[in-house]
């Protein structure tokens, strides 16, 4: 059977409107204020801190999104952007070189459902 392989790799840029969007979707929005300081790490889990601090107060806090939360986040980006993105696919997420890594791995079961219709000829 085939086998579809992809990565998709988010700048942290990307990876902020994901989670933004995705929580203000959940209707957990982030809290109001500035965002101070946005770290993608992968000790003990691959998350992202973003610290964010009170306009009025000057009062600071830290959210962690990680682990289904942040893979979630990236998923419904790529909806909202038209990559595609089987449903039946595994998902996982990792820290590379590159940036944050979406792995999509699946077998593409239809292909593998559908009988040859024409025969190949080899010369």
């Amino acid at each position: 059977m085939p086998l579809e392989y992809r990565q998709i790799v988010f700048a942290s840029t990307e990876v902020l409107l994901a989670i933004r969007e995705h929580r203000k979707r959940m209707r957990t929005p982030l809290p109001p204020g500035s965002i101070t300081r946005f770290e993608i790490g992968g000790e003990p889990a691959v998350g992202a801190d973003l610290e964010i601090a009170d306009d009025k107060t000057g009062s600071r806090q830290v959210i962690r999104v990680e682990g289904e939360a942040l893979a979630a986040a990236l998923i419904l980006y790529c909806i909202d952007h038209k990559i595609p993105m089987p449903v039946d696919a595994t998902k996982r997420i990792a820290l590379s070189e590159k940036g944050l890594t979406l792995s999509i791995s699946a077998v593409n079961a239809a292909r593998s459902r559908k009988p040859l219709d024409h025969k190949i000829h080899l010369t």
